[in-house]
């Protein structure tokens, strides 16, 4: 896909699903987002978030989503607006797409009052089908910090395949930490059985 058709087309991109609206960044979204990330347990497991975490982290953050769009290796990021609380209650993204090598890595966090609630699951199904189905992608990479056992668990249930371990990979709090790396092919994501076996599971929590 060229890089204008793909601009041109996810820019103002959206999914509806169930009990959200996955859709682009917008600048009136910094205070749900701001107001979610003043709990510290997302700057000790996601080594791009900041802390303390500023208002202004949030709108530079926002801001670089739109830029990001237009790299060479695009990033496409959306937020959770959750329909019934009307706000951005987390976000999904594919970064670095690679069209060239049909690959990108998966990111994501969700406040922590949704956790449990399998809306992190309803959204991610709906970008993995997009990643695969519309972008044509093969694999999808994701690294995981070694203590994040939430997050590990989580990606599994999708059918990522734990592959290497990365000694002092990424650097949180000033200090190095471990991450495993996790991969999903396309031939091994099957939606349509994922969302009847993992939907079920939550639809009376969210």
């Amino acid at each position: 896909m060229e890089n204008k058709e793909f601009i041109k087309k996810y820019k103002n991109f959206k999914i509806e699903t169930k009990h959200l609206i996955l859709r682009p960044l917008k600048l009136s979204d910094a205070n749900d987002i701001y107001q979610a990330m003043q709990d510290k347990v997302y700057s000790k497991y996601i080594w791009v978030i900041p802390w303390p975490y500023k208002m202004r982290d949030t709108t530079k953050f926002i801001k670089d989503a739109r830029k990001n769009l237009k790299k060479s290796t695009p990033t496409l990021i959306f937020g959770l607006w959750h329909k019934k609380d009307k706000k951005i209650i987390g976000v999904e993204s594919l970064n670095n797409i690679q069209f060239r090598n049909k690959n990108c890595e998966s990111g994501s966090w969700l406040a922590r009052k949704y956790w449990g609630s399998g809306l992190m699951t309803e959204a991610r199904l709906e970008i993995f089908k997009l990643a695969f189905k519309n972008l044509k992608l093969h694999k999808i990479i994701s690294m995981v910090i070694v203590e994040n056992k939430r997050s590990q668990k989580h990606i599994e249930k999708f059918g990522f395949k734990r592959q290497g371990y990365f000694r002092d990979e990424v650097i949180i709090c000033g200090k190095f930490r471990n991450a495993y790396y996790y991969e999903l092919l396309n031939k091994e994501f099957n939606y349509n059985k994922l969302k009847k076996k993992l939907l079920k599971k939550n639809e009376n929590h969210a």
